[in-house]
């Protein structure tokens, strides 16, 4: 039996290796994306995995890997969207995105799309990390998703979960939990438990418009919009 494939994102550092490490302990070949070419390498080496350098402030550095990631592996166990950041003051990247919103939104969601078929194929988990500091986000409109103003007025850590082993530890879990029994699709778990979440991540038809824009952003035709 051949073993089993994760690709964790953001994790050359903290959170992301933390969860790649346990992955590997529990015998999964881990694919370990992050954007700093050493410690990217270093933290594969670690644990037997393979590395994979991209940027998600650049979307041609998702698109690359992801090509080669889904040629290469027929079928993916587990993605774990876990690479993010708060960037303060609004900020533009190459694409005409707001920084912010693009790395943790748009390039994953363009990540998960171009993994779709091997994700099938393997049945696979995807598990997304988020940041308590989307809270202070009160407001999503329908407008244009390249003129969000700043989410966050106020200095936070990124996922503020305390120590990287303990996120990583709860990615982990999540990752190789079953569904049905240790949590439902769509739920959002926070220390341990699920947890309910803003009610406009339950609008559908605001998840629908969100997906529409978000796929015209990173330029997903055709299937791939699916």
């Amino acid at each position: 039996m051949s073993r089993r494939t994760a690709v964790v994102t953001g994790a050359s550092s903290g959170i992301g290796a933390a969860a790649a490490r346990l992955l590997a302990a529990d015998g999964f070949s881990v694919v370990v994306v992050g954007r700093d070419p050493g410690r990217t390498s270093a933290v594969a080496a670690e644990v037997g995995g393979e590395p994979a350098v991209a940027d998600f402030a650049r979307l041609d550095d998702v698109r690359a890997p992801a090509a080669d990631l889904a040629a290469r592996h027929p079928r993916i166990d587990v993605l774990a969207d876990n690479a993010g950041g708060v960037f303060g003051r609004p900020r533009y990247t190459a694409d005409g995105n707001e920084t912010t919103l693009q790395v943790n939104h748009l390039a994953p969601f363009l990540l998960t799309a171009l993994l779709r078929d091997p994700l099938v194929a393997g049945r696979g988990t995807v598990v997304a990390t988020s940041s308590t500091a989307a809270r202070l986000a009160t407001r999503l409109t329908r407008g244009s998703t390249s003129r969000m103003r700043p989410a966050y007025r106020t200095p936070l850590r990124w996922l503020t979960m305390g120590r990287p082993e303990t996120g990583g530890a709860e990615l982990a879990r999540l990752a190789t939990g079953t569904p049905g029994v240790d949590w439902e699709p769509g739920e959002y778990h926070e220390r341990g438990v699920p947890v309910r979440d803003s009610p406009q991540a339950f609008d559908d038809d605001l998840a629908v418009a969100l997906w529409e824009a978000s796929a015209d952003r990173v330029g997903l035709t055709g299937a791939d919009r699916l």
